[in-house]
């Protein structure tokens, strides 16, 4: 079990340059931080086989924040996905885990998300907000 794991709940952001030779920007604003120490080792099992992060990250008004203190690129994944591991797990009252006190929390905050509030039109899937996992 490792001490420093995070997640953020980001808002990815694609710029479109509006002059001709302009670069296309991407980034992802932090909107929520959740302390995931202490959680089940299935938890980082699911955001190991995720995607790494591909775009610039703005954590504590520092950019380009993407690599953890081992310098391993943080990963990404859809809300969907985690709330559904959560939901799954939870509900599993043979496992260990399923009423740990980390869990409800972060589930309820990732189902306090109104996506249709937050989708813009982008070439991502049409999804802005993730859940980053941040851990070492």
């Amino acid at each position: 079990m490792a001490y420093e794991h995070r997640i953020y709940i980001i808002h990815r952001t694609e710029l479109y340059p509006r002059k001709e030779g302009a670069e296309h920007y991407i980034f992802g604003n932090v909107i929520a931080e959740y302390n995931c120490s202490r959680m089940p080792g299935s938890f980082y099992d699911l955001f190991h086989a995720a995607g790494e992060i591909d775009f610039d990250l703005y954590v504590d008004g520092d950019v380009n924040n993407t690599l953890d203190h081992y310098g391993e690129r943080c990963k990404m994944l859809k809300p969907a996905v985690v709330i559904d591991y959560l939901e799954n797990l939870m509900a599993d009252e043979t496992n260990e885990w399923h009423d740990y006190r980390r869990l409800a929390p972060l589930l309820g905050l990732l189902k306090g998300f109104n996506m249709d509030q937050w989708e813009e039109s982008n070439e991502y899937d049409n999804d802005t907000i993730w859940v980053v996992h941040y851990g070492y």
